[in-house]
């Protein structure tokens, strides 16, 4: 093999090769550290007494030892508390006629529903859901994680069918320069 060749289009070559290998998965580990350095917000829960999907997140807490990241407000046992309830709903824009229990504030954003909490603080904590998950949970999200899926292997494999025409390419350009 010609080393001007390598020489010449050695760098070129390490970089597309570079590119294509990690480019597409960079964005995933700097959206990791970006995470780890955010400030904490305030987990703040109302549940109402002999609510079963507010017991069914309290015990997901419990079991999980969350109790001291979480502040449960129990807007029965505590009339400022059911203020606080109405006071943050206004703030959120949830509709009275779509207020519900267990409802859970973290910032500026609210997740309502057993399930939609028990989601959140999986994927926040790292805690395996599925025991604490309905079965018959809608697949439209699940749905979309695969078309997600999908489009990276798509790229992923455009990028190498690229990479391979290239070197086809630059070997037959060199074969010819003999």
């Amino acid at each position: 093999m010609n080393f001007r060749f390598i020489i010449k289009f050695g760098p070129f070559l390490l970089a597309l090769l570079f590119g294509a290998i990690v480019v597409p998965y960079w964005h995933v580990s700097r959206a990791e550290e970006v995470n780890l350095v955010q400030e904490e917000e305030e987990l703040l829960l109302f549940v109402e007494e002999g609510c079963p999907h507010c017991r069914k997140v309290e015990e997901f807490i419990t079991e999980n030892s969350l109790d001291d990241k979480v502040d449960i407000r129990d807007i029965r046992a505590d009339s400022g508390d059911a203020a606080l309830y109405n006071e943050m709903c206004d703030e959120a824009g949830i509709p009275l006629t779509e207020r519900g229990f267990p409802l859970l504030f973290e910032g500026e954003s609210f997740y309502q529903g057993s399930e939609e909490i028990i989601k959140h603080f999986g994927g926040k904590f790292a805690i395996p859901v599925d025991d604490y998950i309905d079965d018959t949970q809608d697949s439209d999200q699940e749905n979309s994680e695969e078309i997600d899926n999908y489009s990276d292997n798509v790229v992923i494999a455009i990028l190498g069918i690229g990479v391979l025409i290239s070197l086809i390419f630059l070997f037959l350009y060199s074969k010819g320069k003999k």
